[in-house]
């Protein structure tokens, strides 16, 4: 009997310290996640990021080798703010190359956000 109280009692401690390791992980991953920074394309240390338009007035390209961030996701929003496309990009490579059609989404101004886990860069385009 005394060696089974001694065996919950060891139990019960590990147990409470695991939950307590668990608890802070948790209050400090959703403090690190609190504090995105936004960043313009020209505060942004490469502020090209190799966007571009070529011969094609609704496509671009971005090169994600030249981004200094591993992106999460991309997000367009057209001019009232309205998120219009958005694509999880975190499982793909970091030399990657990656397309974006707004043909479907017609003439206007639009923001293209670039999201990584700490940070956004923004880029403006207007398409005629």
């Amino acid at each position: 009997m005394f060696q089974m109280n001694r065996y919950l009692t060891i139990l019960t401690v590990c147990i409470f310290t695991f939950l307590a390791n668990i608890t802070t992980a948790q209050t400090s991953f959703a403090e690190n996640n609190l504090s995105l920074s936004l960043i313009s394309e020209n505060d942004a240390t490469n502020n090209n990021w190799a966007f571009s338009s070529i011969d094609q007035k609704y496509v671009y390209y971005i090169d994600f080798e030249s981004v200094n961030i591993h992106l999460s996701d991309i997000v367009v929003k057209n001019d009232e703010g309205e998120v219009v496309f958005r694509d999880d990009v975190s499982t793909l490579p970091e030399d990657a190359i990656y397309e974006i059609d707004l043909s479907p989404y017609g003439s206007g101004k639009y923001n293209i956000e670039l999201r990584s886990f700490t940070k956004i860069l923004k880029k403006e385009i207007q398409i005629d």
